[in-house]
């Protein structure tokens, strides 16, 4: 519940941020309460949870860890509640009854964090992707306020409790799926009057959060609103009346100093200052003298930093996530063997075709892949739809890289390629050549309505064929960039940041250079507005990257370049509403990916680079009348026009003739370059690692913009400066 009303008071609590990504907390460790995400992965699957199946809220969670760990790069340290704080009796009270007066379709009252749900999320941080997780003595919050007071960490959380335990800069998270947080530093400056709340703060510290809390309602109040009738007003008129330090004894005699102030707290049960000293003092004490366990889980005073119990073997047990968080009894016999086959299987999630029945779905037991034979490689590499023609030297990077993959990100998508000639599953669509998009959606239909298999990919298939066939599909560039929801680069690496796991490697890095290095790369790309809903699908068909494949010569004349194949991608989107005021744009912004569907990999799924590359090119979807969203860094170098300063070519023409190619390796070629009268493109933020260069006459940032040693690295500037 936090406390009522009062982010809203504070520098930073009117503003809402987005993607997690943009944050760029990589220096120091993250500690994060994180019952709120927990809650957040059960809620997403709520029919399975509240029905006892905790996989997919674990998977979920799962993902969310490996993003914000390999994609944000978070430093995290996890914290999880506990034994029930016996001080938060009335709000516990509060959400039972929800719970048990909540309609039958209210999973958001019904969903509470079970013992069972907490230890198996522990097990899974901590053995399974070595994120450090810690239960707490009884609730999160006061030690995760403590740990990032006494460190100066930015703790992570999902109400505003901590600033009372003391937390100076906290990240208050309004939504982990769509990415929305607020950041409150109480260290930032802000004008005098802008905030009196602030202002008190700054004089009087955590004690005036205590106070205000006690006022207007916390998990402590007996009255979800605190003292009714105390709001905000009132609560900062009292303030006036305090006479020197700020307590609990002071600020009821301010409070009893008034008529219509002792009124309201006679109200309420409080007859006398005394009564209202001893209602305020509690709350106050709650906050200021919590016990938490440390580092040895010893059982320590937030107060006097002392110890007041010494550890235990239970207490070891306890905040290790061993044996039950609110009982502190031993797990029961099915549950701990439950836990172990959670570490057993990897949290696999479901997949494309029943696992048993695949083969090559897993190594044989207890041998590494250089153990291994190339055939029981191959099996491996061709269950999640690689490549056959493989050599044993390669195949056991590419099997080791699989397995690390599906370890930190708890999935696996497999493919049976078993031959079966009736089926979506196993089809062979031809995407290629000159073969138009309702041709290929028409015989993808075909295919798909033949099988049982995968009704999600032949219901995604359907309903783009029917919006193809409604004319609702838009291909053309400058429609496009003017209508699109926005597209954030966080919600690709999200989405996509499990795919590979190095730069060689087709992953999400390598999409993106191709959208910088690779030519006439995209034949169509279209964008479709479900009617009546807050769905996108994004239609796009792009060129196989086979350069190198040999296998294509036999349909080009000798001495002739690889002809190469083209793929279909669907991609279905949701976007939220966006406004002017908040978000300084109304055309809405992209939150999730649904379904999807390539038609360059097996069966339409498996972890390929393509699906993120489409999304790359949607994101550099950009024109001057956006505004509100900023101008992509790499815009211009994938930019689909040739030349001047509008793009109003639509992407069924060739797609790069800007020919940006590579940075130098060395001086001498860089010194080539510049005489041919080429320059770096400046970037800036996360695409400044690739280095693009661009023709001089197309499109070069002018001296006006940039300067010189803006225009090249900075070792190349002095090298060629000297010389000169």
């Amino acid at each position: 519940m936090g406390i009522v009303d009062l982010l809203l008071r504070l520098p930073g609590g009117a503003v809402y941020l987005q993607d997690f990504y943009e944050l760029r907390m990589t220096d120091k460790e993250v500690p994060i309460d994180a019952a709120g995400l927990l809650w957040a992965c059960a809620y997403k699957h709520a029919k399975d949870y509240l029905e006892g199946n905790l996989l997919p809220a674990l998977i979920e969670w799962t993902q969310a860890l490996n993003y914000f760990r390999s994609i944000c790069q978070w430093k995290m340290r996890l914290y999880l509640d506990g034994m029930d704080n016996p001080h938060k009796e009335y709000e516990n009270e509060r959400r039972r009854l929800r719970r048990e007066n909540a309609a039958s379709g209210d999973h958001h009252a019904k969903i509470r964090n079970t013992p069972e749900y907490l230890a198996k999320a522990a097990l899974i941080a901590t053995h399974v992707l070595n994120i450090p997780c810690f239960i707490t003595k009884e609730e999160a919050d006061p030690h995760v306020a403590y740990v990032s007071l006494s460190k100066e960490l930015v703790a992570v959380t999902g109400d505003s409790d901590l600033l009372a335990y003391g937390a100076k800069k906290i990240i208050v998270v309004q939504s982990y799926a769509r990415g929305w947080y607020r950041l409150i530093d109480l260290d930032a400056d802000a004008e005098p009057g802008q905030y009196p709340l602030f202002d008190l703060y700054l004089e009087h510290k955590a004690i005036i959060f205590q106070l205000y809390a006690a006022c207007r309602g916390c998990d402590f109040t007996k009255h979800e609103r605190g003292i009714v009738g105390i709001g905000y007003e009132t609560f900062m008129d009292i303030a006036s009346r305090v006479d020197g330090e700020f307590n609990a004894n002071s600020f009821a005699i301010a409070m009893w100093s008034s008529d219509d102030t002792r009124q309201r707290a006679a109200q309420n049960g409080m007859e006398t200052p005394e009564k209202i000293r001893i209602y305020l003092q509690g709350i106050v004490d709650i906050y200021s003298n919590a016990n938490i366990y440390d580092e040895e889980s010893n059982t320590i005073s937030t107060a006097t930093h002392e110890v007041v119990e010494a550890a235990t073997a239970k207490s070891k047990q306890h905040m290790a996530g061993s044996i039950d968080t609110k009982t502190q009894l031993p797990h029961s016999t099915e549950r701990q063997d439950q836990m172990d086959k959670l570490i057993q299987k990897n949290l696999l999630c479901k997949t494309a075709a029943n696992e048993s029945n695949i083969r090559g779905a897993k190594l044989p037991e207890n041998m590494s892949p250089e153990q291994c034979t190339l055939q029981e490689l191959r099996d491996f590499l061709i269950a999640r739809g690689g490549k056959a023609t493989i050599t044993k030297k390669n195949a056991i990077p590419e099997v080791k890289r699989f397995l690390l993959i599906e370890k930190q990100s708890g999935i696996m998508q497999l493919v049976d390629r078993n031959p079966n000639p009736n089926g979506l599953l196993y089809a062979d669509v031809n995407t290629s050549g000159m073969f138009h998009v309702r041709v290929i959606l028409d015989e993808m239909l075909k295919k798909a309505s033949q099988t049982d298999e995968d009704q999600c990919t032949y219901n995604l298939i359907h309903d783009t064929y029917q919006l193809y066939e409604q004319g609702l599909f838009d291909d053309t560039y400058d429609n496009i960039a003017r209508v699109a929801p926005e597209l954030k680069e966080g919600l690709i690496y999200k989405t996509f940041g499990n795919i590979g796991s190095n730069i060689k490697c087709k992953n999400i890095g390598d999409a993106f250079r191709r959208c910088l290095y690779n030519e006439d790369s995209t034949s169509y790309h279209g964008i479709a507005f479900v009617p009546n809903t807050n769905r996108v699908i994004i239609l796009s068909k792009a060129h196989a990257s086979m350069a190198r494949d040999e296998k294509t010569r036999k349909n080009t004349p000798d001495y002739e370049p690889p002809e190469k194949q083209q793929y279909l991608v669907i991609l279905e989107m949701t976007y939220d509403e966006t406004n002017d005021i908040e978000h300084k744009h109304s055309l809405g912004v992209f939150v999730e990916l649904k379904r999807s569907y390539c038609g360059g990999c097996v069966a339409g799924q498996g972890m390929c680079r393509h699906k993120p590359e489409r999304l790359w090119h949607q994101f550099h979807h950009w024109t001057d009348s956006r505004l509100g969203i900023d101008r992509p860094p790499t815009l211009d170098a994938c930019s689909w026009a040739p030349g001047g300063q509008t793009f109003m070519s639509d992407v069924k023409s060739k797609i790069h003739e800007l020919q940006p190619v590579k940075n130098c390796t060395n001086i001498e070629e860089q010194k080539k370059k510049m005489a041919r009268g080429a320059k770096r493109k400046a970037t800036q933020g996360k695409s400044s690692e690739y280095e693009v260069h661009r023709c001089a006459q197309k499109q070069n940032p002018g001296a006006e913009q940039f300067s010189p040693k803006r225009a090249c690295i900075r070792e190349l500037y002095d090298s060629i400066e000297k010389e000169e």
